[in-house]
């Protein structure tokens, strides 16, 4: 009897931790990652370790191609901001995001104060953009959701910019904002859902068959925004 019983519970374990493994990123994959200073710039002592850890919580996620949208993130939510695109700007970011773009061009406005020649090509150009900080906020463990995780990326952007600053009252631009080109580095924060294929392999894998239905493109194939601005931090 106690032989069974052991033999029946053995079965669920290994099927537990086969579920456990099939989670994981590829472990060289992500070390690759960490040790990118273009990809990667961990923040804190113990920034890059606890960076291994989160990354490897995602499977499928790619980083270079999130890195990539981040770029042209950067560039779009700015400009949609200084035009007041409100309804351009809803599905991008979060709603305290956006409530806080909208008081600051009002403020603007209240100023007499105009943002001024941003649709320009190179009024915005980003420079480089790199992984600061990874939180997994949420762990779905039941069997439709298997494979889901929340998480927050916090990312530092740096951008050349020379877009001007109009007074109206003084009837010039105001200085930095005046046309010259400055270096502008801020660190958003994008939250998104990563989602593992079913049957992905995990752990050690490394034959590119761990491909996520959400890779880590900023983006789906419709346009439909996978991650959106949570915050400038």
């Amino acid at each position: 009897t106690a032989l069974r019983s052991t033999h029946g519970l053995r079965r669920p374990l290994l099927l537990s931790m086969e579920r456990t493994l099939s989670q994981l990123a590829d472990p060289d994959e992500v070390t690759r990652w960490i040790r990118d200073p273009a990809l990667t710039s961990p923040a804190g002592i113990f920034g890059s370790p606890r960076m291994w850890v989160m990354l490897r919580m995602l499977p499928g996620f790619d980083l270079p191609n999130f890195l990539a949208g981040t770029r042209l993130a950067y560039g779009t939510v700015t400009r949609l901001m200084y035009t007041r695109d409100w309804d351009g700007l809803r599905p991008l970011v979060s709603p305290e995001m956006l409530s806080a773009m909208q008081e600051t061009m009002d403020q603007f406005g209240g100023e007499g104060r105009r943002v001024m020649d941003v649709e320009e090509e190179d009024a915005i150009v980003v420079e480089s953009a790199v992984l600061r900080e990874v939180q997994v906020l949420q762990e779905q463990d039941d069997d439709e959701s298997a494979g889901r995780r929340r998480c927050h990326m916090d990312v530092l952007i740096t951008a050349h910019e020379k877009w001007s600053l109009f007074d109206y009252h003084e009837q010039e631009p105001v200085p930095p904002f005046d046309g010259r080109v400055r270096v502008q580095e801020t660190t958003w924060r994008f939250e998104g859902v990563c989602v593992a294929k079913p049957g992905m392999v995990g752990a050690g894998s490394g034959d590119g068959s761990g491909a996520a239905a959400s890779s880590g493109d900023y983006g789906d194939e419709d346009g439909t925004p996978q991650w959106t601005v949570h915050s400038i931090v």
